[in-house]
């Protein structure tokens, strides 16, 4: 896995240098990812961090109450606020991210998805799956070009401790008959003896830039706390738009201030961003059922949160 180490001038500049932007595409076409480093300032995640820690207090509490969580146990859909002051042109709008997914998706790259996840304590593994389906069927032979980036920014180190996330080098090049967006056995088990995971590890200010489609997968966190991740999704412009983005009204000048696509709906209405993706998980996959419910209750009743 690729690592560039920003320069002083490209962070003071806001720009990579031609030939550091070369490298970052050339390592995502090549391995799917790519680590540009101490890409943000420490600054604004150590902000960002103390408020997400905050919202997983919350959102543990209003899982408790509804049967738990309808992830994989220990794995929380968990974003960043949509509003001041946790909205900066240091995470949202990274410059770096931005320049190398208008580079390989072109110019119209706009932004699809904003949120994220948070890897608990005493978590469990998540099967190995692609978060973005290939555009082409096997029978094309190879598969297409990038046509979505995702961007990860944590407020804090990833290392082998906390869960960094698992990722399989070259994998978002493999065609084959996937189950859904899982990644069958037989795949895993012939891709692991020539090019097998890794781990993601990062510093609090790395970006990490992957195609949506390599193969990952959440894995424990053995430490004691909560380790959080910011996730963006860059696309091409001609790739489907499936919704809007809420962000709060005060961020209108800040975002309309990048020259990028934000996808974005401003409001000054309260924008529920933290329950609301883990609702549309519960009316998506069904999950919530009353005797889950019921042991939850018991469970928050004893002082014991589910994923604690």
């Amino acid at each position: 896995m690729e690592r560039i180490a920003l320069s002083d001038q490209e962070r003071a500049s806001q720009q990579l240098t031609p030939a550091h932007l070369a490298a970052a595409c050339e390592a995502i076409r090549r391995d799917g990812v790519v680590v540009l480093e101490q890409a943000v300032p420490a600054g604004v995640l150590e902000r960002l961090r103390t408020r997400m820690d905050e919202d997983t207090e919350a959102l543990l509490a209003f899982q408790a109450a509804r049967g738990g969580n309808p992830r994989a146990e220990g794995h929380l859909q968990q974003g960043p606020p949509p509003f001041a002051p946790y909205v900066s042109q240091d995470v949202t709008a990274n410059p770096f991210a931005i320049a190398v997914s208008k580079h390989m998706l072109g110019e119209g790259a706009y932004l699809a998805f904003y949120n994220g996840n948070t890897n608990l304590p005493g978590s469990v593994y998540q099967a190995v799956h692609l978060d973005q389906p290939h555009l082409w069927s096997p029978a094309q032979g190879h598969a297409a070009p990038p046509y979505s980036l995702i961007v990860n920014i944590s407020p804090m180190d990833c290392h082998a401790g906390n869960g960094a996330v698992e990722l399989w080098p070259g994998s978002h090049r493999v065609m084959d008959a996937y189950e859904g967006n899982h990644v069958p056995p037989h795949l895993l088990d012939a891709r692991r003896r020539h090019s097998p995971p890794v781990r993601c590890v990062t510093r609090a200010g790395d970006v990490a830039i992957r195609d949506s489609r390599l193969w990952h997968r959440g894995v424990p966190n053995l430490s004691s706390e909560a380790r959080h991740m910011v996730a963006s999704i860059h696309a091409a412009p001609w790739y489907q738009r499936r919704r809007q983005l809420e962000f709060g009204e005060d961020c209108r000048s800040l975002l309309d201030a990048v020259d990028f696509d934000f996808n974005a709906v401003f409001t000054s209405d309260p924008i529920d961003y933290l329950f609301g993706p883990t609702r549309e998980i519960y009316d998506r996959t069904g999950i919530w059922r009353e005797d889950r419910a019921a042991a939850a209750r018991e469970a928050a009743n004893s002082g014991r949160l589910p994923g604690k």
